[in-house]
């Protein structure tokens, strides 16, 4: 099944307004759509990662695909459920090209627009101005899935006003859960370098890879109890009044004073210090 033609052909009351009201199977459809909504969203999220590396990439298709399937998955029997509890009796099928039609349309236009991202991405790297982008790109591929899917209703089925409230409940329904799976998620998609920040969050919370993480925190510890530093303090004409090496082993100190000239204290140079024990040697 052309799933194109399909959706672009709802604008001319043909394709999928044609194949509901002459009863067709919708499984083709279906298939489609789904792997269409799949793609689609997993390359507009490549291109919204590149910028940050193959790693980052790979990581932000994945999200975005995952959650065009689970959007699909929540709405068709959100739908459903809408349409029952108002006493439509329309074919699950039909019932369900609703909210495919969106979703799928979404998808299709982050498709579109993913080219323009990647070269951003590519180009400009990560930018805190970026989200901004991608919400206006978001926010107008959801008012063209939205449109399309009103046209499919207006079109494609026999009484149509008997279908406003429906949609309407169903497209509510699919708003106050998606709100409640932003806010149970928000920890693992909150603004960062990447839409990936979340990754490592979510990988805590299942427990994948703690093992190697408490090693190289073992490692960090091991490596504190040996810390050296340098400091240095400067007057008010820009000269060197302090210049020390400072090594931590533990709670001991070995200072390397390579110049001390504060005005009013002893002139220093290439001394050291121990303090050993709370003890100055």
């Amino acid at each position: 099944m052309n799933i194109l033609a399909q959706l672009f052909g709802i604008f001319r009351k043909r394709g999928l307004v044609t194949s509901i009201q002459e009863g067709r199977r919708m499984t083709g459809f279906v298939l489609a759509a789904v792997a269409l909504s799949i793609i689609g969203g997993g390359l507009y999220g490549f291109a919204m990662g590149i910028g940050l590396g193959i790693d980052t990439a790979v990581k932000d298709a994945i999200k975005v695909a995952l959650i065009a399937g689970l959007t699909l998955l929540l709405a068709i029997p959100i739908f459903w459920v809408a349409y029952r509890l108002l006493g439509r009796e329309e074919r699950p099928a039909h019932v369900a090209t609703v909210p495919i039609t969106m979703v799928t349309t979404v998808a299709l236009v982050l498709a579109l627009t993913s080219p323009v991202v990647f070269m951003l991405s590519v180009l400009a790297g990560y930018s805190p101005e970026a989200i901004y982008i991608h919400i206006v790109i978001v926010d107008l591929a959801l008012l063209v899935g939205l449109y399309l899917a009103g046209m499919l209703v207006y079109h494609a089925f026999a009484e149509t006003k008997g279908l406003v409230i429906p949609n309407v409940v169903g497209f509510l329904m699919m708003a106050v859960i998606l709100v409640v799976l932003m806010s149970f998620l928000s920890p693992f998609l909150e603004i960062g370098p990447s839409f990936s920040v979340g990754t490592d969050r979510l990988k805590d919370g299942l427990g994948i890879g703690v093992a190697a993480q408490a090693d190289q925190a073992l490692a960090a510890a091991g490596q504190a109890e040996r810390v050296s530093y340098r400091f240095q303090t400067t007057n008010e004409n820009g000269d060197l009044v302090r210049d020390y090496g400072v090594t931590r082993v533990g709670n001991d100190y070995l200072i390397e004073v390579t110049l001390h000239a504060v005005p009013g204290d002893t002139f220093q140079t290439e001394r050291r210090i121990w303090v050993l024990d709370g003890q100055y040697y």
